[in-house]
């Protein structure tokens, strides 16, 4: 019977994450068929051209593999993986080929998120699966889920990486888990750069968690750097052997006219965060608050009083783990006041800037909901069985509730967005002509903005289009496109606008065939004599 014992309760254990990753692929799988019915899992513009950029790999007027579409402003993680579906063309007209991704890392986020809360809780279950709901439940993250976006993949590393730290920092001298946290947070950093930083804000912490468990100094110094080799090389990798190898410029990601600095500060006129500290934290505040009910987030500041007393009181070190998960919030303020990124919250109107940004701190709210909860049940009903039990039923019901009414919201705000950024009558309009009337010839064409919407849309194959992501065939293009293009898709100033449409080659050679508020079309006059029978 002793010996029974362990095996039981571990087959119980194993039972108890089968079961919860059932239920989270259940809930996932359930709002995708329902976005896509209603044709919301491929609006946003970053997932368009994530998912182009995946197909255009191999799907390309150059004919070979191109390296360079994996990554530029962006890192190469996700969009590598959704290379490796985006070539089943049924997956890729879908959005599947990038969804899925997005739709299993919200399994491994809810998952591990109720392990890492068992973890910091005393194995707390009713803590565990309350923060799961605070994950799980929130509408803008199950939205998430369903497109090519990045945010449900950054929230699983965090919430992977977080986890592999905390175990670290239980068993210092274990090579296992330092092991898995140097990978893990090296494979962190091929997916957004933005988990760079989170790994040098969680450098201090976990200096002090390991030092805490050993303090003999070479040791110590030994496994720090053993911990931070797999992120930093692969930081050092990608700035020298991809960015500066393929771009000619070590910071393009940060430099390049496609950066978010480029297009949503300078380009969009939104600059009244740089260097304005305040306001830095008021727009990442704002967008926190516009994603996660009020209710919920004092919890979690009332988890995060009890974590830093637990930290600094009982001196349990391998809280410090849980910097990694709380790194949005140094982050963005910092992006923000150094006009790295811009969020502008209007709240009431259609027509706010990257509220998407509130979303990745939920990971970190639901952990700290968890040590609130657990605390909370622990103080309450200490020696009473059943009072423990009826207050946790009560506590989970209130959070199910309070969940429950966000997730009813028709008008969740990363859909409002979405709809209000992408889906324009102009746009549609633009794409369906496009649509109807090509017939033949490579299209040229800006890979940037709206426009890979269209040529996601227009469901014209990649392999057509000339566009900027193939330097050598795009300056020789807009150099002399007669003979090389026989469409040009245009918007107002940009530049096949602003350095081809207004020279006298051009406009000798080309007419224009379709115009509203969106963009311009153009045709080459010998192209448009044959469609018309002349």
């Amino acid at each position: 019977m002793n010996v029974l014992q362990p095996r039981l309760q571990r087959a119980l254990v194993k039972f108890q994450y089968r079961v919860l990753a059932a239920v989270a692929s259940l809930l996932v799988i359930g709002y995708y068929v329902f976005y896509a019915a209603a044709g919301k899992t491929v609006l946003y513009g970053d997932g368009l051209t994530k998912l182009n950029n995946a197909r255009r790999a191999f799907d390309n007027p150059v004919q070979a593999i191109s390296l360079a579409q994996w990554g530029s402003i962006w890192l190469v993680g996700d969009t590598a993986l959704i290379s490796s579906l985006a070539w089943i063309n049924p997956l890729y007209r879908s959005g599947l080929a990038g969804s899925i991704w997005s739709m299993l890392a919200f399994v491994v986020m809810v998952v591990v998120i109720y392990d890492l809360t068992l973890q910091v809780t005393n194995r707390s279950a009713t803590a565990g699966v309350a923060a799961v709901l605070v994950a799980a439940l929130n509408i803008n993250v199950v939205y998430f889920a369903t497109t090519p976006m990045t945010e449900p993949i950054i929230m699983a590393v965090e919430v992977v990486g977080a986890w592999a730290l905390v175990r670290l920092g239980k068993d210092a001298s274990s090579l296992k888990w330092l092991l898995i946290a140097s990978m893990t947070l090296g494979a962190a950093s091929l997916v957004r750069y933005e988990m760079w930083t989170y790994t040098f804000i969680s450098v201090v912490p976990m200096g002090l968690a390991l030092w805490a468990g050993d303090r003999r100094f070479w040791y110590w110094l030994t496994r720090m750097a053993v911990l931070y080799a797999t992120p930093l090389f692969v930081m050092a990798f990608w700035i020298v052997g991809w960015e500066w190898a393929l771009f000619g410029d070590p910071l393009y990601f940060s430099n390049s006219r496609y950066s978010a600095h480029a297009i949503d500060v300078v380009g969009a006129g939104k600059t009244f965060a740089v260097g304005n500290i305040h306001e830095s934290v008021r727009q990442y505040i704002l967008a926190v608050r516009w994603n996660i009910p009020t209710a919920v987030l004092l919890v979690a500041i009332l988890g995060a009083a009890i974590a830093i007393k637990r930290l600094v009181i009982d001196r349990q070190w391998h809280l410090l783990g849980l910097a990694y998960l709380a790194a949005p919030v140094v982050f963005f303020p910092m992006s923000l006041y150094f006009g790295q990124n811009a969020i502008d919250i209007k709240p009431g109107t259609l027509f706010s800037l990257n509220i998407r940004y509130g979303t990745t701190i939920t990971p970190c709210v639901a952990v700290l909901v968890g040590i609130a909860v657990a605390t909370s049940i622990h103080l309450c009903a200490r020696h009473h069985v059943a009072i423990r039990r009826t207050l946790a039923v009560t506590i989970l019901v209130g959070l199910m509730v309070i969940q429950g009414q966000q997730l009813r919201q028709p008008d969740a705000a990363a859909v409002l967005h979405d709809t209000a950024a992408q889906e324009s009558t102009a746009m549609r309009d633009y794409t369906a002509w496009l649509k109807q009337h090509y017939d033949y010839g490579r299209i040229l064409a800006e890979s940037f903005g709206p426009l890979n919407g269209v040529q996601y849309h227009a469901g014209i194959d990649l392999s057509n289009y000339i566009t900027e992501s193939y330097p050598d065939l795009w300056t020789s293009t807009m150099r002399d496109p007669s003979g090389r293009v026989e469409w040009v898709l245009v918007r107002d100033g940009d530049t096949i606008d602003t350095q081809l449409v207004t020279t006298p080659e051009f406009q000798q050679n080309f007419r224009e065939v379709f115009s509203n508020h969106f963009g311009r079309i153009y045709l080459t006059i010998d192209h448009e004599s044959k469609r018309n029978g002349k």
